[in-house]
């Protein structure tokens, strides 16, 4: 075996076990002590829960229930599981079956959680029982028919909100017969509904466009007429896993360190600030990213050439057209990647973990310095340290080392092999590999066609801005 290919074959190595140790949650500073007990939690709703109760008010409003009487209760089916460490989650779900029309339900399941955490099955802390004991007296009010202004204390009412947020003045309102506080969170939750659909619209139709453009690629490809990513030598090759093997380690090593300083630094039961969280893990990819980018330059390849074996080509306004067309051909992909996700989901049953990503958690109420941080991180930052590393890096030395004698066979298997990597260290949970998995082979898809990661990036760029923007409508 050729020198060069042991280099390649160890910083792959070296990759995977980081990529394990990522998946693995290993130095994640929300994992509990070992031998701990279970840690007392707050009264906190989940974006999901939240985004699907503010929907449930938009489908209750009456000219929606109206329009379609049965969307209410199919919005049941699409609840997440709970955990027994979700008490907010499981307030949460209550008050959505009273908001669909089954208060009896939703109080009996807040009695069934009371009654699990006077066993010790779940644990909360004073606060989050006074706030069940809360949510309790509002839905009985309700499921009784006793709805009015004397239901539920002032007192109940405010602390509902402040804890539970929109599902608290939900509940509130329910038990209390506020319309006037209704009407906003349904025109609200009406909204929302409107974005989904346009949504969805849209995505049909540049989605029928994409399709087209994977048909044309084919043939192109069929044809030998894309631009493809020329051959190099076996160091050059070598130099590219080296320094996708040196970002993965860096990324990963950074991340504890950091995770380690605000352990030590914040207090316990302190949050640490939204804009620290961001401004770390700007911080941290940044310097990933340049670590990994000198070092390929350390190993033997000028700056100029690793950039242009990268694909990180010099940037045009055609690059926003390809990536207009890049994500075009994702959205496709991305049902057949949903598809899947659903199949995976149902065989797991109700052990399954459902998707969800920090990012959600991070820009749930967060203000506008915030927000533009999160936009920063997300829209700009990751777009093109994970388009240079992975569709750049990770799949160019893939795809020299296994394609060697047979190129075609050599792209299909970095393809496959550097999406499923990419999808595998996301957090948003192994359900949901097959989505971001499809997303990333379109990325792989441009590269080939134009030699280039610039519309990749601008495609990225795209999906997490429109991801970021939509969560915070949704939430909001």
């Amino acid at each position: 075996m050729e020198r060069s290919t042991k280099r390649t074959i160890a910083w792959w190595g070296v990759a995977a076990l980081v990529m394990v140790l990522n998946i693995l949650g290993v130095g994640d500073r929300h994992e509990e002590p070992e031998g701990s007990e279970k840690i007392a939690v707050r009264v906190d709703v989940s974006p999901v829960h939240a985004i699907m109760l503010k929907l449930a008010n938009g489908l209750a409003a009456p000219e929606i229930a109206q329009a379609a009487p049965g969307q209410l209760s199919a919005l049941e089916m699409q609840l997440p599981p709970l955990s027994d460490d979700q008490p907010g989650d499981a307030v949460a779900r209550a008050i959505i079956l009273a908001r669909i029309g089954k208060p009896v339900a939703a109080l009996e399941a807040v009695d069934l959680l009371e009654a699990s955490i006077s066993a010790g099955d779940v644990t909360a802390d004073e606060a989050t029982a006074v706030t069940i004991a809360d949510a309790r007296a509002a839905l009985a009010a309700i499921a009784e028919e006793r709805t009015g202004p004397d239901a539920i204390t002032a007192e109940r009412s405010e602390r509902l909100a402040d804890d539970l947020g929109s599902a608290g003045r939900t509940l509130a309102a329910m038990a209390q017969g506020d319309r006037t506080e209704l009407a906003s969170l349904e025109a609200s939750g009406m909204g929302a509904l409107v974005l989904l659909v346009l949504v969805m619209v849209a995505a049909a139709i540049l989605g029928l466009g994409g399709l087209a453009a994977l048909v044309v690629f084919l043939v192109m490809a069929i044809l030998g007429k894309t631009r493809g990513v020329a051959p190099v030598d076996g160091a050059s090759s070598a130099v590219h896993a080296e320094v996708f093997g040196v970002w993965m380690a860096l990324f990963w090593l950074l991340g504890l360190g950091a995770s380690l300083v605000i352990r030590r630094a914040v207090p316990e039961g302190a949050d640490f600030p939204v804009a620290g969280s961001l401004l770390v893990a700007l911080a941290t990819s940044a310097a990933a990213f340049v670590g990994a980018l000198w070092w390929g330059t350390r190993r033997g390849l000028p700056w100029r050439d690793l950039r242009a074996q990268l694909g990180w080509t010099r940037a045009r306004f055609t690059d926003v057209l390809w990536g207009v067309v890049t994500y075009s051909m994702a959205l496709p992909l991305l049902g057949v990647g949903l598809l899947l996700a659903f199949m995976l989901s149902a065989m797991a049953g109700e052990g399954a973990p459902q998707p969800s990503h920090p990012i959600q958690e991070i820009i749930a109420g967060a203000a506008a310095g915030e927000l533009l941080l999160a936009l920063l991180v997300a829209a700009v930052m990751a777009p093109i340290t994970e388009e240079v590393v992975f569709r750049g890096a990770f799949y160019r030395s893939l795809r020299d080392l296994l394609g060697r004698g047979a190129p075609f066979v050599g792209a299909v298997l970095a393809t496959l092999v550097s999406s499923v990597v990419f999808a595998a260290i996301h957090p948003q949970g192994w359900t949901f590999i097959p989505v971001l998995g499809a997303l990333a082979v379109a990325f792989c898809i441009v590269r080939e066609w134009t030699g280039s990661i610039n519309p990749a990036i601008v495609a990225h760029a795209i999906n997490n801005f429109a991801m970021v923007m939509i969560n915070v409508v949704l939430m909001g």
